[in-house]
């Protein structure tokens, strides 16, 4: 009868399974990479390359070699958050039966893998580097995965050095990629806050660990809205010698809208000026002016008020919106110049006909020898004279000749050629013109004449 035997071929060897797996994310730094065989096989460094990127060779030991389960074990962590690529160098692993051939592997096999990355920021509310945020913003950190934090994961600072206390949400230690810092009262306006992530108070919530804290604190910066203010006026505050015909100007930290009655001007206190307002309420504007209707009074102390819940500011970060305070500043009006004093005075008697006259100002004058008329008595002609002092407030007549004896005398000091010094024009010429009088004895000196005794 016929007789029928069976045999079976020897197979190459082949990789069943890798640990990790092909295509596995989050893979810890650490991890050893184990290669499952068909069979047995010898293998050495030369069996195998790792890759992480491709490209970038890393160094690694060999363990089992002559079993069916071969481990690399890299020489240092892998480099988080890169893609590893592992080769099986076919030709370079051998089967350990007798059977030959096939005694290698009939093709490279290759697999990849993806390294764990460090939980890190993703973004931020308000971001890095944000101005006018409003006092009463929350604060958003967004992760890059789920984190677990401590208490003292966060710290807010406004400025730095001055703690903000704040609440959690979620509160610690979360397990989530967002959480949201709520302070306990409003941010102080106008000043640099810094939020820290501090790296070893925050830990990511998979088990591919290393890596699993963050690399570094994180840290970002914004500036708080600050509430609308003036930074500038004209006139200053406490200017002197402002004219009569000024128009006020109101300068702001940022555009405003204003109300009708967010200006006041007062000349003085109690005594209301109507002024048209540029640009018309409500603005917005950074600058407004104010046109008084009519020239301010001389010489009067103006004050000016800004009404600190009429001024909102024209951006959305609220609050702060309004002013903090009212802003008030007063100037002076300038003074027409004036006569103060003279000599001789007025209705002086017994004047020397060597005498010269002086006229002192209520401020620095310039004049000329027209602005003055000497006349004695009344009516006479004016008597001729030299000027000095002119830029100063005393001005002084020297008559050329010496006065008549026996005469009254009449000074004119004219209004229209008398002009101040200062530029806050007008006023510059005096209101009205100032006269007055003194009056000469019949004998100039009598003491210098001989006398004669009779009887």
């Amino acid at each position: 009868a016929d007789f029928s035997f069976s045999f079976s071929t020897d197979a190459a060897p082949a990789v069943t399974t890798t640990n990790p797996t092909n295509g596995a994310p989050s893979v810890s730094a650490s991890t050893n990479i184990v290669i499952n065989f068909t069979e047995a096989v010898t293998a050495t460094a030369s069996s195998f390359t790792i890759e992480c990127p491709i490209g970038v060779g890393k160094t690694f030991t060999v363990s089992g070699s002559g079993t069916s389960s071969i481990t690399l074990d890299p020489t240092v962590d892998l480099p988080v958050g890169t893609l590893c690529t592992v080769t099986v160098i076919g030709a370079n692993i051998s089967d350990v039966d007798s059977n030959d051939p096939p005694d290698t592997m009939a093709a490279n096999y290759v697999f990849s893998f993806t390294i764990d990355s460090p939980p890190t920021v993703t973004t931020t509310t308000p971001t890095n580097g944000a101005t006018d945020v409003a006092g009463n913003t929350n604060i958003v950190i967004n992760f890059s995965e789920n984190v677990n934090v401590t208490a003292s994961a966060f710290t807010i600072q406004c400025p730095v050095g001055s703690p903000v206390a704040y609440t959690l949400t979620p509160a610690a230690p979360g397990a989530t990629n967002s959480f949201t810092l709520n302070p306990n009262t409003d941010l102080p306006g106008g000043v640099t806050c810094t939020v820290t992530v501090v790296a070893n108070q925050v830990t990511d919530t998979d088990t591919a660990d290393p890596p699993d804290q963050m690399v570094a604190n994180y840290v970002f910066t914004f500036t708080v809205d600050s509430a609308p203010s003036v930074t500038s006026t004209t006139p200053v505050n406490l200017a002197t010698n402002v004219a009569a015909n000024t128009n006020i100007v109101v300068n702001f930290s940022e555009s405003v809208n204003v109300t009708a009655s967010a200006f006041t001007l007062e000349c003085p206190v109690g005594t209301p000026i109507a002024f048209t307002l540029t640009p018309a309420v409500p603005g917005p504007a950074s600058s407004f002016t104010l046109n008084p209707n009519a020239d301010l009074p001389f010489g009067v102390t103006c004050t000016v008020t800004v009404v600190a819940t009429q001024v909102t500011d024209n951006d959305a970060n609220d609050p702060p919106d309004q002013m903090v305070a009212n802003y008030v500043f007063t100037f002076t009006v300038d003074s027409p110049p004036a006569v103060s004093s003279t000599t001789p005075a007025n209705n002086a008697t017994g004047v020397l006909t060597t005498t010269n006259i002086t006229i002192v100002f209520n401020e620095p004058v310039t004049a000329t020898t027209s602005s003055f008329t000497i006349e004695c008595p009344a009516g006479s002609g004016a008597k001729p004279y030299t000027l000095s002092g002119s830029g100063t407030a005393t001005i002084t007549l020297n008559p050329n000749p010496d006065l008549p004896a026996g005469a009254e005398c009449t000074v004119t000091v004219i209004a229209n050629q008398i002009s101040d010094v200062d530029s806050g024009d007008p006023p510059d010429n005096m209101v009205a013109d100032y006269v007055f009088k003194f009056k000469i004895p019949p004998v100039a000196n009598p003491d210098t004449y001989p006398q004669t005794v009779i009887g």
